[in-house]
């Protein structure tokens, strides 16, 4: 008798995991559902803030691009021109130094000319 009843007992305690299992499944299944329906707002919250910042972020982003790409040209523009106004006043100065020379040169004939008459 004792071997039959271990029997039943064994039966029914195979039945038993699977009742459990059950019961774990559809507790976790009713978790999940509960956690879905509080966070299911303030996740999407945080997820809109978080994008609304960052498309803030680039935006920003991008206008200082803009700005220091400005800047940098505005820059070139006037290195630029420093080049071409050195180019220039070496130029004037090299024209006005040779002419000051062709002055000299003649004075100095026009002297000599004097000293020898």
């Amino acid at each position: 008798m004792l071997a039959a009843g271990g029997e039943s007992h064994e039966v029914h305690g195979n039945a038993h995991p699977d009742i459990y299992l059950l019961f774990k499944v559809v507790n976790f299944a009713i978790l999940i559902a509960g956690l879905v329906y509080l966070l299911k707002k303030p996740v999407r919250d945080f997820f809109a803030s978080r994008a609304l910042s960052i498309r803030q972020g680039v935006e920003k982003s991008r206008e200082f691009h803009e700005k220091v790409l400005a800047e940098s040209r505005q820059i070139n523009e006037k290195l630029n021109g420093l080049d071409k106004e050195c180019a220039s006043i070496l130029a004037s100065v090299k024209l006005s130094g040779e002419e000051e020379s062709r002055k000299i040169e003649e004075q100095s004939k026009a002297f000599a000319q004097k000293i020898h008459t």
